[in-house]
């Protein structure tokens, strides 16, 4: 019984309050503890998104950006696909064009010549020559406006050479030799 004795209830009541301080001075401290890790934890986290959110917003800038410059170079890319003409289709395509620009410029045509070359450039474009007179004498200016209006072309016409003599009539008529035009196929 001597154990007993030593046990007296002031003493356990004592022990049990310093106990009962010592729990919750502990559960406080870590309450606090806990509280400034979680509100850490939620800055983090608000910064994190906002910096995500930021982010996006400048990737769908740059997309938005690389769209327009996407659709304002489809035009060069719609162009320089027309440079050339199916091979299919390039004598009538280039008969059209020549006399578009004669008519345009009082151009008369007499005949026209075709010669297809094998020789592929890069890409596999090919070159075609067409030969065209032109009725003689002619109008040194409409001669100039016409070349010009071949070689502004689409699909491109590329005249190689011309052979010009001064017109028997005089003024500023010319005679011309037959020309020589390049076209570009595939």
């Amino acid at each position: 019984m001597s154990s007993r004795s030593k046990l007296k209830p002031t003493g356990l009541r004592t022990g049990l309050a310093t106990f009962l301080v010592i729990i919750a001075l502990g559960g406080g401290i870590g309450f606090y503890y806990g509280y400034q890790y979680l509100s850490n934890l939620g800055d983090n986290t608000k910064v994190a998104i906002e910096n995500a959110l930021g982010s996006q917003a400048a990737n769908n800038q740059e997309v938005t950006k690389l769209q327009e410059e996407v659709e304002a170079k489809q035009d060069i890319g719609t162009k320089a696909a027309n440079f050339v003409v199916p091979a299919s289709d390039y004598q009538t395509q280039a008969i059209e064009d020549i006399n578009r620009y004669a008519s345009r410029y009082n151009v008369s045509v007499s005949n026209y010549g075709f010669e297809s070359s094998n020789t592929p450039l890069n890409s596999g474009v090919n070159t075609a020559v067409i030969t065209v007179t032109l009725e003689n004498p002619i109008s040194f200016t409409n001669l100039m406006r016409f070349i010009r209006g071949i070689e502004t072309n689409t699909p491109k016409l590329q005249p190689q050479g011309i052979s010009i003599d001064r017109s028997q009539s005089g003024g500023s008529s010319v005679r011309v030799e037959p020309l020589k035009i390049e076209v570009y196929t595939r």
